[in-house]
């Protein structure tokens, strides 16, 4: 909900004041970080995986798909070298002339996905340079976020594609960013409402072996989807599988125990 001009506003006001400043996706399309410092950025790539492995933020990591170096940095959208290029002649925000208290309101319901074209952009970029600065004794790992990289290009572009209304080719753009990230929780975020979908057609359609193999993928990547897990319960009652139904029925309302459709299914098997 923020023009391109706000956004570089934001960013070029926040730069203006830290010599290295850095933008972090934290959620596609909706959330970005700004992150900023004195001195360089990202230049210890062993300090960065004792911190990210540390039990205090483990489990916070993996709640938004972050596992490792090229997990964390495929989230790295413009990096402290690009970010200069990226605010060339944008506006500063100052108490003297509070340009966003005018110009942000305008834009409070926009949905323009030119930011999102645009980050795609600097990925690349910034991928290369903080490669080149930060995974020198860690090379392994830089083909892995040259791959996670790419997932979250493609995934931008599944978002676009959604947006517009070009399913079909959406799902074929984040299928293959799933296979270059099947941890990416942004991918995975947009994916598994397509196989969700794909599966309730063929369950309509009465092949329910295919809903069902549907739905299966969907807990294998997804382990915490509910609503599949109510599903194949679903399919394997109306089989006369009760007490596998029933088992379904039961992790679907311990994933979601407000979950009224399984609660329901529930009592009825």
């Amino acid at each position: 909900s923020m023009s391109e001009a706000d956004f570089k506003t934001v960013v070029n006001t926040f730069a203006s004041v830290f010599p290295y400043a850095a933008v972090w996706e934290a959620s596609l399309g909706k959330d970005y970080l700004l992150v900023g410092s004195k001195a360089k950025q990202y230049s210890d790539a062993r300090r960065i995986t004792d911190k990210i492995s540390r039990d205090d933020l483990r489990e916070d990591m993996r709640t938004i798909g972050v596992f490792d170096i090229p997990s964390l940095f495929s989230r790295l959208v413009i990096d402290d070298v690009s970010v200069r290029e990226f605010v060339e002649g944008a506006e500063i925000n100052t108490d003297n002339n509070v340009r966003l208290e005018f110009s942000a309101p305008l834009n409070l319901y926009r949905n323009d996905l030119q930011l999102v074209t645009l980050f795609s952009k600097y990925r690349d970029a910034s991928a290369n340079q903080t490669i080149r600065r930060l995974l020198r004794d860690v090379e392994d790992e830089g083909a892995q976020l040259y791959r996670f990289v790419e997932a979250k290009k493609l995934g931008a572009d599944g978002f676009i594609l959604q947006s517009q209304g070009n399913e079909t080719k959406a799902f074929e753009v984040l299928q293959k960013a799933f296979y270059l990230n099947p941890r990416d929780a942004d991918v995975l975020m947009l994916f598994v409402p397509f196989l969700l979908e794909r599966g309730l057609r063929f369950l309509e359609s009465g092949n329910f072996e295919a809903a069902f193999t549907e739905f299966e993928k969907i807990t294998a990547i997804s382990p915490d989807n509910f609503v599949a897990y109510n599903n194949m319960g679903s399919i394997l009652y109306g089989v006369g599988r009760y007490r596998d139904a029933q088992a379904m029925f039961e992790r679907a309302i311990a994933l979601n125990s407000r979950y009224g459709e399984a609660h329901f299914k529930l009592g009825e098997s």
